[in-house]
């Protein structure tokens, strides 16, 4: 789902986008400090992603081409279809922190996203 400016800094789910069928879902292991801090996937300033998802033609080079991160990532599932989520929705930079234990224990949640997101797509 996209999130408008105002929901986005206020911290609450926004009503104003309705949850769309996503043509990718890019799943990254855990949010990174810096991801969990700006409410940005891969929003550290030195990660290349953003730049690669234009590169690699996965986001139009011409989309919202003078937006943040913060506009893209708010605005790529209602717009483009493309959406994210963590396996596991603790921050960390150290992927070697967390245990089997503890991935296994974020696999339900997962799952349960994901399976939403399938029937989204019908």
């Amino acid at each position: 789902r996209g999130v408008c400016d105002p929901c986005f800094q206020a911290g609450v789910a926004c009503p104003h986008y309705r949850e769309v069928p996503l043509r990718v879902l890019i799943l990254g292991h855990n949010p990174s400090d810096k991801a969990w801090t700006t409410g940005v996937s891969y929003g550290n300033p030195s990660n290349r992603f953003w730049p690669l998802l234009r590169e690699s033609g996965i986001l139009p080079a011409d989309w919202r081409a003078g937006d943040t991160w913060v506009e893209l990532n708010n605005k790529a599932p209602a717009e483009q279809g493309i959406g994210f989520t963590d396996l596991g929705c603790v921050p960390g930079s150290d992927a070697a922190a967390f245990s089997r234990d503890r991935l296994r224990q974020w696999q339900k949640g997962f799952a349960a996203r994901a399976r939403a997101h399938v029937a989204r797509s019908g």
